[in-house]
């Protein structure tokens, strides 16, 4: 009986210590607290159109692993034609809808992720009298696709948010533009301040 006894108090204790190593790397959390970011990048792609610079603005919480993100872009073409990218602005409570969701997942090697553009999210640009290519809502990554956002070089001066995200885009208006629903990359450096950390 006592020999029984010792055997279940050791596996409790195992899964209970396994539990707190998976509880620990799971505790990821993104820094500084309640202040506002902004990330620029030069030459950013998204959806097929190259843009001059694309920026990407949140608030982060208080011990919180995701941030949400409004993106802007300006000076964009598509095709070798002048065009205006245009992308949904940040509303909710914690600006959750018309973003983009970044999330920190492993705070010793800085990788992060955009898990879903969330909800009320549309990115659209209109040819004109050609076609309208579109990003709305969406889970990420897409089956088969990427979803990275990995934080370079933190707390130096060269600091990077490197997004490589595929997506499904959809287009209305001449085939000259692509297939009905495709999937093309979001792409870019984002500068990111040094303050900016992924923390365990």
């Amino acid at each position: 009986m006592k020999a029984r006894s010792r055997c279940s108090l050791l596996l409790l204790v195992t899964v209970l210590g396994a539990a707190g190593v998976v509880a620990s790397a799971q505790a990821q959390t993104i820094s500084p607290d309640d202040s506002d970011v902004l990330f620029v990048a030069q030459d950013p792609t998204f959806g097929g159109v190259t843009c001059e610079t694309g920026t990407l603005e949140g608030r982060t919480g208080i011990d919180e692993d995701y941030l949400n993100l409004e993106l802007e872009f300006s000076g964009c073409s598509f095709g070798g034609m002048g065009v205006t990218l245009e992308c949904s602005h940040a509303s909710g409570p914690e600006n959750e809808f018309g973003t983009a969701r970044l999330r920190a997942l492993v705070a010793t090697t800085n990788n992060g992720e955009v898990d879903r553009f969330n909800e009320d999210f549309l990115c659209f640009v209109a040819v004109p009298g050609i076609c309208t290519l579109s990003v709305a809502e969406q889970e990420l990554p897409i089956s088969g696709g990427v979803n990275a956002a990995d934080l370079l070089d933190e707390g130096g001066s060269n600091a990077d948010l490197d997004v490589q995200v595929d997506m499904l885009v959809t287009r209305t208006g001449s085939p000259l533009c692509g297939p009905m629903t495709g999937v093309s990359t979001w792409a870019g450096f984002y500068q990111a301040d040094p303050s900016f950390r992924f923390d365990p």
